[in-house]
């Protein structure tokens, strides 16, 4: 039901604005301000008694409103009474000419517009103030309705009328010409006033109106705007229509009044002659009295012609010889009293009497042209104006009759629908009916007492009453409780007409039946409203073989849940159990590379690495797809040198291509920006399974990584990066399932070529993870082109980088964090296996720090309460006390004594994200991964020791001899020649035997220039990168590498150009040759 508050706050809204409206023309008055006490310039004014009556009416609509206190009524009725004598004491002032002395009470009156009686309200102020008081009188007393209905109506009549006066400048309504008229801002007040009245009387009670119902207000609302409005204009047409007619009438007159002139000078002239002829007196007489009537004439035919410039003009023209005509005429008579008649005649005869009458003529003709081309355009104006009057009334009858036919229509159609509606009605009650009765689901009604009113067939099989036992029964009778509430509750308080529970929810209940036993259902309730009664509509459905099957199927989650737990954590130990023999066997095999080895033994360390690594590998693709499944794997994205991440995959296989004799290369987009944000790790492990794929598949020719550009928009860019080989290729029909997990190309892929068949499957997730999508293009015996494409960030920053090694060359290019050894750190490396643990310490101390180790947790806190580390790394899975409680407790010792915080880093074999989530709730600082390799543990310590690191202190622990910085930049890095052969001598016999071989490669190169090969130049540029960077020869490999790229293109002119820069570098190599007896090496010996 909507709310009745807007309308019944109605008349206090009105009641508001009236006194509002009072208060500011009392102001005015007060303060002499016109344009408060009349809203329009030179309009009459609201008088201060009036300001006075409408206040009082306002107070007294407002204290009676809204079935207000007998105080409010008594109050409110007095002031209704008060307003009641003052308008019934100014009526008696008009009607039997009293003077009471009331008019200028207040304020002194001193206004000139319409003001007859200064200070007194207008007559039709005084007859709505008589009736306003009555109206507020009877309004409490409801049998005196009609008179508070009469009075209330009459004042909004008279409101309306003065308001329209001033909207159609009726001069009857807005001028004293009848009577002393209202202000513009009385009539408003009265017709809120009226209309507040009328609201407030009005019986509240609820209507629900029809369409029909707002259809004929509208209409007759319509109607009544389109008659008050085309009235107005109706109205304004015909005063125009009227002062046409009387300019009309005025044009006529002085035309006339012209021609009575002329005759007037006429008529003088010939009682003059008269007069001269026959002496007689009394055409003197005539004569002098046709003199003075000319006169008058003048003067009335000036105020005619007052308005008219030109005629006006004209009239002083005229006047100076109708004045010269009579001055001859009257000396003329003079002379004939003095000397006679023949004197008279020859004074006539030599004088221009004749002339002067010509030019009289002649202006009073022109004078009534003029008035003949006004009176013409005066008539137009008059047939126009009849002719609008006439249109006007047409289309307001047009336009009634349209409304009033609309309106027959609009009623013949409510009639015909509703007709229609009352069959579809009888038939859709008829379809209610039958399915009621067919449903499965209980259909009830009951009032809001509870009672049932129906009761359907399903509801009768549901409780096993019959519908005439079970209307007329109260509710709670059918339903033990709710389900949820508090099992002593009563019946009776299950279902109340203002629970907030009911609605369209479905809520579940216990039923009982009729045998007694309960069962389970649900209960939808929904409200409805017919006249004033409320009635619930309720749907129950039986759910005993619905509980039973949920009840099956949450045993069932809870054991597929038990066995999704038994998996993570088979996961997880399989991590650890994996991960923890491979720490040992990488970390041993990565202290061993650092020692000094013969080729052969070197060989065969690399093989065991690349095998440990491979396996290493499989696993983490494992834990990588379960990851992926549980939904737990998560992207770090950060700013990232595409071009970096291209070379490192390049070179991480360019050694693996090599041994197959594959061309490896890279191409980048020069468009592409210097750095993008995206997840290093995950990219990289995209490229490494398809660069992987395409060497294990490709038994010769080549494989190229390119990096383009496809579309660039604001601050981001889509990027497609490709692996294209000259494989094996495959089949239309198996690269459709070649993405799924544990899916390769054919059943003999993995008994040929190997692989666990994970890695394109981890490859395409990943990248839907990252935002984009991969694909594949391949043809049997051509090869494949695997493509990834993401659309990237671009980053604000490009990345600080460094040159990236071969990984061989990374190891032996480890520099110790320390070189002091009293200076250095200690740090407590805590893994309950020995192999582990005694890895961990060796990597530590070739890192140059102190290292202390502990097999437990238990043994490393009492270790820690020393005070002599600076540092903590362990293990979290430990007997006796893990690495968890061993952090934990180490905390709760630093928080409760208030020492400084010891860095505690993890170092687990678990991969899984929930590992982190434990060891941040833990209260460790950072999380290491076994196996984990030199360069990332010297990171990690850097991280956490870099305020700690001494800045002097002589050199303690072996390194690498490093070129010095202010000697000229040599062509050989000496970390990649010292990891190819450690002795000085072998270092110089490689170096002479690498100089042979690039110069004959550069000869044969030059041949091809010559003819023009470029295909032939691709292979002996990429022979000569590739030989060049295995000695340590940057500069030459960067040559090589460019003028490989620039041959692809099969570009001679750019080829020949790039030609004299492979010339410079390897000058300077021969140069290098010549000065060096011996190159450098490494001075001291890896422990």
């Amino acid at each position: 039901m909507k709310s009745e508050a807007g309308p019944k706050n109605f008349p206090n809204y009105a009641a508001m604005t009236t006194l509002v409206l009072g208060i500011i023309v009392l102001y005015g008055w007060a303060f002499d301000i016109p344009l408060l006490k009349s809203v329009l310039p030179g309009a009459v004014e609201m008088k201060a008694n009036t300001a006075i009556g409408l206040i009082l009416s306002a107070l007294a609509l407002w204290l009676l409103n809204d079935s207000p206190s007998r105080r409010h009524i008594r109050l409110g009725q007095t002031l209704a009474l008060c307003v009641t004598i003052l308008g019934l004491a100014t009526l008696g002032e008009y009607l039997f000419g009293w003077q009471l002395g009331i008019d200028e009470l207040l304020f002194r009156d001193t206004a000139s517009a319409f003001n007859r009686i200064p200070g007194r309200m207008s007559p039709y102020s005084t007859v709505v103030f008589t009736l306003t008081g009555i109206a507020l009188l009877t309004l409490p007393v409801r049998s005196q309705r009609p008179l508070m209905w009469t009075t209330a109506v009459t004042v909004i009549a008279i409101g309306m009328i003065s308001f329209l006066g001033y909207l159609w400048n009726a001069s009857e309504l807005v001028t004293d010409r009848v009577l002393p008229p209202v202000a513009v801002n009385t009539a408003i007040a009265f017709i809120l006033i009226g209309l507040g009245i009328i609201r407030a009387g009005w019986t509240s009670h609820r209507i629900q109106r029809t369409s029909m119902e707002l259809k004929i207000i509208a209409s007759f609302l319509g109607t009544f705007i389109v008659l008050v409005l085309m009235g107005g204009f109706t109205y304004r047409t015909g005063v125009a229509y009227e002062q046409s007619a009387k300019l009309v009438g005025y044009t006529q007159i002085i035309r006339s009044r012209l021609g009575e002139l002329y005759g007037a000078i006429s008529d003088i002239e010939s009682g003059q002659r008269s007069y001269l002829l026959t002496g007689k007196q009394k055409y003197k007489a005539q004569y002098q009295s046709d003199i003075t009537q000319l006169y008058v004439d003048r003067q009335k035919l000036e105020e005619l012609v007052a308005d008219h410039s030109e005629q006006t003009h004209n009239l002083a023209e005229l006047w100076p010889l109708i004045d010269h005509r009579i001055g001859l005429l009257e000396r003329h008579r003079t002379i004939f009293e003095s000397e006679g008649l023949p004197t008279a005649s020859k004074a006539i005869a030599d004088e221009d009497g004749n002339e002067t009458m010509r030019r009289i003529r002649q202006l009073t003709n022109h004078m009534d042209r003029v008035e003949l081309n006004l009176l013409s355009e005066r008539e137009a104006a008059m047939t126009q104006k009849r002719q609008i009057t006439l249109i006007a009334l047409l289309a307001t009858l047009a336009v009634a009759t349209l409304i009033l036919g609309l309106l027959f229509v609009g009623i013949r159609r409510e009639i015909l629908a509703r007709a229609n509606a009352e069959t579809k009605a009888q038939h859709s009650a008829t379809r209610i009916s039958t399915i009621l009765d067919t449903v499965v689901d209980g259909i009830i009604t009951v009032n809001s007492a509870g009672i049932i009113e129906t009761f359907n067939p399903a509801a009768e099989r549901i409780f096993g009453y019959s519908s005439r036992e079970a209307i007329g029964q109260n509710l709670s009778q059918f339903i033990a409780r709710r389900v949820g509430d508090n099992p002593d509750m009563k019946p009776n308080d299950l279902i109340t007409p203002d629970d907030v529970r009911i609605g369209n929810n479905e809520q579940e209940y216990v039923g009982r039946r009729k045998d007694s036993t309960e069962f389970p259902m649900t209960f939808s309730i929904s409200e409805m409203v017919i006249g004033t009664d409320r009635y619930f509509t309720g749907i129950i459905q039986d759910i005993t073989t619905r509980k039973r099957a949920e009840q099956v199927l949450i045993e069932a989650k809870e054991r597929a849940e038990l066995a999704n737990q038994a998996k993570d954590s088979f996961m997880a130990t399989m991590s650890h159990e994996i991960r923890t023999p491979l720490t040992g066997m990488l970390g041993m095999l990565e202290l061993l590379s650092l020692s000094r080895l013969d080729n052969q033994q070197k060989s065969t360390l690399n093989i065991a690495w690349e095998s440990g690594r491979n396996l290493l590998r499989i696993v983490s693709d494992i834990l990588d797809w379960s990851k992926i499944q549980a939904g737990k794997l998560q992207l770090v994205p950060q700013p990232v040198s595409l071009a970096q991440l291209l070379l490192d995959v390049v070179n991480t296989y360019s050694r693996v291509a090599s041994t197959k004799n594959l061309i490896l290369w890279q191409h980048l987009d020069e468009h592409i920006a210097p750095a993008h944000i995206v997840d290093p790790l995950r990219l990289s492990q995209v490229l490494n399974n398809f660069v992987s794929n395409a060497i294990k598949f490709t038994p010769h020719g080549e494989i190229e990584l390119f990096a383009e550009r496809i579309e660039h928009a604001d601050k981001q860019e889509t990027i497609r990066f490709s692996v294209k080989d000259t494989g094996i290729g495959i089949r239309k029909e198996n690269q459709a399932h070649l993405f799924q997990r544990y899916r390769q190309a054919t059943a003999d892929t993995a008994r040929m070529y190997g692989g666990t068949g994970l890695g394109l499957s981890i490859s395409r997730r990943l990248a839907e993870l990252m935002g984009g999508t991969v694909d594949l293009i391949s043809e049997p015996g051509k090869g494949s082109t695997f493509r990834v494409t993401l659309t990237l960030p671009i980053a604000n920053e490009p990345p600080s980088t460094l040159e990236t090694l071969h990984p061989e060359v990374a190891r032996s290019a480890i520099e110790p964090l320390y070189t002091d050894g009293i200076a250095a750190p200690r740090i407590l490396a805590v893994d309950d296996h020995p192999i582990n643990r005694e890895l961990l310490a060796s990597q530590l101390k070739l890192l140059g720090v102190h290292v202390d180790t502990a097999e437990n947790g238990a043994t490393a806190l009492d270790m820690w309460q020393t005070g002599r580390f600076n540092l903590i790394i362990t293990d979290c899975h430990m007997p006796e006390m893990d690495g968890y409680a061993f952090t934990r407790r180490l905390r709760q010792f630093e928080q409760k004594g208030g020492l400084m915080r010891t860095p505690v880093l993890a170092w687990t074999a678990n991969a899984l994200s929930d590992e982190i989530e434990c060891c941040q709730a833990a209260g460790m600082d950072d999380l290491l991964v076994k196996p984990v390799d030199l360069a990332q543990l010297r990171k990690h310590l850097k991280k956490w020791l870099i305020d700690e690191v001494p800045t002097t202190g002589a050199a303690a622990a072996p390194h690498l001899m490093i070129p010095d910085k202010t000697e000229t930049p040599e062509p050989i890095d000496h970390a990649v020649l010292n990891l190819i052969v450690p002795g000085a001598a072998d270092q110089r016999a490689v170096l002479d035997n690498f100089h042979l071989h690039i110069h004959a490669d550069m000869r044969s190169l030059l041949d091809y220039a010559e003819l023009g090969d470029s295909r032939e130049i691709v292979q002996i540029a990429h022979r000569m990168k590739g030989s060049s960077r295995m000695v340590g020869a940057t500069e030459l490999a960067a040559a090589c590498a460019s003028i490989e790229t620039t041959a692809k293109s099969a570009n001679m002119g750019a080829i020949w150009r790039e030609i004299p820069v492979l010339h410079q570098a390897l000058e300077q190599f021969d140069a290098y040759l010549q000065q060096n007896a011996e190159p450098r090496g490494i001075s001291s010996e890896c422990p």
